[in-house]
């Protein structure tokens, strides 16, 4: 979300076979990243505590890449840093804020895999309330 210093990207899939989905499976799919999308960004503003918190400290720009797995019932059930080059602190503060953050339930029998980069640039970052 630029104006906050992060930039925001992402990509969810079922697992599965995705290439043997029915248009309506589709249809679920488009919907449940649309409702991925609206909920980190309606959360961003937490994430970005971490990044305020790593300025303070570090003063330094990077990207942190998670990857996590949210039931079936929308509860986030493991978290995971993919990749990071930020501070391993601000990498474990959204981690941590990832893991509490709870998803609309779907039909579908899957879970959900999401791969989200947060990219943190210090020229975007508005000063500290």
């Amino acid at each position: 979300m630029q104006g906050h210093g992060i930039h925001e990207s992402w990509q969810a899939a079922y697992e599965g076979n995705l290439a043997q989905e029915s248009e309506q499976q589709e249809s679920d799919m488009a919907a449940a990243k649309e409702h991925i999308r609206q909920l980190i960004g309606q959360r961003i503003d937490s994430i970005y505590e971490c990044y305020q918190y790593g300025l303070l400290v570090w003063n330094s720009e990077g990207r942190i890449r998670l990857k996590f797995i949210v039931a079936t019932d929308g509860r986030v059930v493991r978290v995971k840093v993919a990749s990071n080059t930020m501070p391993r602190e601000i990498a474990c503060c959204v981690q941590n804020r990832v893991r509490s953050w709870t998803f609309a339930p779907w039909q579908q029998s899957e879970i959900a895999l999401i791969e989200y980069p947060f990219v943190f640039e210090v020229e975007h970052a508005p000063p500290p309330s």
